[in-house]
Order: C-alpha cells, then structure tokens, then sequence
C-alpha cells in the first residue's frame, strides 16, 4: 500500500521547470550638471526593460556616492544591480545563467565641467592677487606721502648782514 502511495505521489507531484536566457548587455550613460562649488554626475544603468540610477557629488579630487547603491528585478527574473567601487561606477546584470557588467571609470566623465570650474577658480585667485596689489600700491603711496608731510621743516638760516 505504501508503494501504491508513493507512485501516485510522483504520479500528480507537479515540477516547476523554469528556463532562463543569459542576460542582455546594460547601457551606462553619465550625466553632468554643475553646482558653486561642486558638480553632480548621476550613473545610469539600463537593461532592456528597467533602469537604476545613483547619484554623486564630486569636488575637485573626490566623488562621493550621495545614496545607498541601487538594485532592481526585472521583468525576466534577473537582478540589476549599480554601485561605486573605489573610482568607478559598476553596472551588473545578472541571472542564475549568466553575469554581464560594465565598469565605467568616474574621472572620464564631467571633465570639461571640472575644467571650466578649475579654470574659474584660477580667474577668481588671479583677480583677488591683482586687487590685493594694487591695495598695497595705493597703500605705500599713502604712507610716504604722509610721511613728507610730518617730516620738519627744513631749517632756514639766517645770514648775518
């Protein structure tokens, strides 16, 4: 009776076959815009149907990743994932089959941003030396002006007559 149960059991047991493609290749793309004193690069990951994206802030030597790093399932079951890793940004898709990923240096992008932001910052540091020059200019004018001006006065002689 047992062996009649256990037949009828693999009999109606019911198996769940899913079959899995390998994943299709991501899309990074950059996009920059600039702030006073920083510039903003948002990293955006695209697969066929979804997209993440994170977003950083970066000065003239870092870029720090403002929000936890993003991840998303899509539509077939696969994962989505992008981060920072060290300097680069990282975009992965992976599924039980296979695993592609792009990995994107973060210095490549925003550079004519960080150029023009560079360049201002060195305008601005020449203008200020400039001013600072013709204030000690005007400055030394001043002081020896004024101090003709204390000086006494010649002493006249008197000639006998």
């Amino acid at each position: 009776m047992a062996q009649i149960l256990t037949l009828l059991f693999h009999l109606f047991l019911i198996y769940t076959l899913q079959i899995q493609d390998p994943v299709s290749p991501v899309d990074l793309t950059f996009t920059c815009s600039s702030s006073s004193s920083s510039y903003n690069l948002t990293a955006t990951c695209r697969t066929d149907d979804v997209s993440i994206s994170i977003s950083l802030r970066c000065d003239y030597l870092t870029c720090n990743q403002e929000e936890a790093e993003r991840r998303s399932v899509t539509k077939s079951g696969s994962s989505l994932h992008i981060y920072k890793l060290r300097e680069s940004v990282v975009c992965s898709h992976s599924n039980q089959v296979s695993k592609v990923e792009s990995k994107v240096k973060i210095e490549t992008h925003c550079t004519e941003l960080a150029k023009k932001r560079n360049i201002t910052i060195i305008n601005i540091t020449r203008i200020i030396l400039a001013a600072l020059l013709v204030v000690v200019f005007i400055l030394t004018v001043v002081i020896r002006k004024c101090k003709r001006k204390t000086k006494p006065e010649e002493m006249m002689y008197e000639f006998p007559e």
